[in-house]
């Protein structure tokens, strides 16, 4: 399970598939009721970064339904996490990506309810940052007090340095939403650099499709371009998110935007219908 772990957390969604197809095999023949809860939930994460949505829900549900209602004290002993309080916020995510955003939300929560009955920082600043994560996706910026900055508190507080960076890079998007944009694009390109030194491009594809749209919304195309061809690269080099269709949602975007600096008198209407703003994380 740690090999998985290892090549999921550093990007390589190829050579993560292929050690938790094994792990989950192994597993099932072992009648291992523990080793099986873990190898759904890695299996459902790498489904999930992979795009494969609809697997990635059946295992993280599957890892749900072993793990019962009760906590497995145990389990946290072998393997040094929660799969269920981690797994709801995956299967938040997921739910996000598939069309109901409303249930991501309430899994979220429900994660972070399950968190707060336990005496484990790390779930907790976990819960926390999927909540933020599911808000960020769903274009809900926070402002004071959210999510998202509770859990960057938790993280310097406990000395989770790699944790602080992936939320601080969804903290960028969540500034960049409140309208502070060079802020949140400053934030997202320190946080890139931090987790490239800690040896990972998790998620890469969706900081840098909410780069691009940071960039646009003020103009700085060629920046917005750079950022799309990043995240492509990622796809490429990690076999992570293909972000084909946010890429598309991205140049859109940088025509809208160039349209509004050449076209200022033309009259602008919504990005989408409802109002709502066209999200670069439709990848995920």
């Amino acid at each position: 399970m740690g090999l998985a772990a290892f090549h999921f957390v550093r990007g390589d969604q190829r050579q993560a598939r292929e050690v938790t197809d094994q792990c989950l095999t192994l597993a099932q023949h072992a009648n291992d009721i523990d080793a099986l809860i873990e190898a759904h939930f890695l299996s459902g994460m790498v489904s999930f970064v992979m795009g494969e949505f609809p697997a990635g829900r059946r295992n993280i549900e599957e890892c749900i339904r072993l793990y019962g209602p009760e906590k497995r004290d145990l389990h946290i002993v072998l393997y040094g996490q929660d799969p269920k309080a981690s797994g709801l916020n995956w299967l938040a995510m997921g739910l996000w990506a598939l069309g109901h955003p409303d249930q991501g939300l309430e899994r979220a929560r429900e994660s972070l309810a399950f968190a707060q009955s336990m005496s484990r920082p790390f779930q907790l600043a976990r819960s926390l940052a999927g909540v933020g994560f599911v808000h960020v996706y769903r274009r809900e910026p926070q402002a004071r007090d959210s999510h998202l900055e509770a859990a960057i508190a938790l993280c310097i507080e406990q000395g989770f340095g790699y944790f602080r960076a992936m939320v601080s890079a969804f903290q960028g998007s969540n500034l960049a939403q409140l309208g502070r944009t060079k802020d949140g694009i400053a934030l997202m390109r320190d946080s890139v650099r931090t987790l490239r030194a800690f040896g990972s491009e998790l998620l890469f594809t969706i900081v840098f499709g909410e780069l691009a749209l940071a960039y646009a919304s003020i103009g700085e195309l060629d920046q917005a371009a750079a950022a799309v061809g990043e995240g492509q690269a990622c796809v490429e080099r990690n076999g992570s998110i293909g972000p084909k269709p946010s890429s598309y949602r991205i140049e859109e975007s940088c025509c809208c935007w160039a349209n509004r600096l050449t076209l200022p008198a033309r009259k602008r209407g919504s990005s989408r219908p409802g109002g709502r703003e066209t999200t670069a994380c439709e990848i995920l």
